[in-house]
């Protein structure tokens, strides 16, 4: 995706450093619930090959979202709390996510 402020060839620059580059794209107006699956099951199996795992999107915004989901439905927290950015105010379609039981 080529969003305003994405690093151009960021892809290129992850894989020349020696690391593994995997991109999820989702959309800010419409994200795909099958993403958010596809993010925790990533996470999950990485998680078990003890890997070291760097998740970013530019405003922080998405990867809040999909990290509450992970703490809560893969390493199954209790009280997991949103942490994301201050000037985050999800919107509706947001907001049902984050309500989305997995």
């Amino acid at each position: 995706m080529h969003n305003k402020g994405a690093l151009k060839e960021e892809d290129k620059i992850v894989s020349k450093n020696g690391m593994v580059y995997i991109h999820i794209p989702i959309t800010w107006k419409n994200p795909e619930l099958d993403r958010l699956l596809l993010f925790l099951k990533l996470l999950e199996s990485l998680q078990k090959e003890d890997k070291k795992i760097f998740i970013h999107c530019i405003k922080n915004y998405r990867v809040s979202v999909f990290m509450y989901h992970y703490k809560k439905s893969v390493l199954k927290q209790k009280d997991v709390k949103l942490i994301a950015p201050k000037k985050f105010k999800p919107n509706r379609v947001w907001a049902k996510i984050l309500q989305k039981k997995l």
